[in-house]
Order: C-alpha cells, then sequence, then structure tokens
C-alpha cells in the first residue's frame, strides 16, 4: 500500500540522511496507474526539506503516516 510504501522510503534513509519531498513526491507518483492522483498539496507535512542533525536518522510508525 501507499502507507507502506512510505514509511518504507521514511525508514530506509541512511544516519544523517535528508527527507526530500521530492523523494515523497515521486514515491507517490508511482501509484498513478491504481488511481491515486497525487500533486503538490498531497503532502501535509513535512512542509519543507528535513535535514536531521548529525549522527541523527529520520524514522516513522504507522501511527504517524495518515492518508485521507
Amino acid at each position: 500500500t501507499v502507507r507502506r510504501a512510505v514509511i518504507a522510503y521514511v525508514n530506509s534513509l541512511p544516519t544523517g540522511g535528508a527527507l526530500y519531498r521530492s523523494n515523497l513526491n515521486s514515491l507517490l507518483a508511482r501509484y498513478q496507474a491504481n488511481g491515486l492522483i497525487p500533486n503538490q498539496s498531497s503532502i501535509v507535512e513535512p512542509t519543507g526539506d528535513i535535514f536531521p542533525p548529525a549522527c541523527r536518522t529520520i524514522r516513522t510508525e504507522s501511527d504517524l503516516v495518515t492518508l485521507e
């Protein structure tokens, strides 16, 4: 599902790896054949790219990823 793909992508980021909104938009675009119509307002948060502090890693969980 889309939710699992988002979680897998975020949780695959390396230590110190940035989370780019453009990469999330590209991930959503993969699901257009399934009827998803992504656009620039498809992602509410993060509102911009996220750059973790040195030696930190960005992670998420299913209860933090909401689809509407």
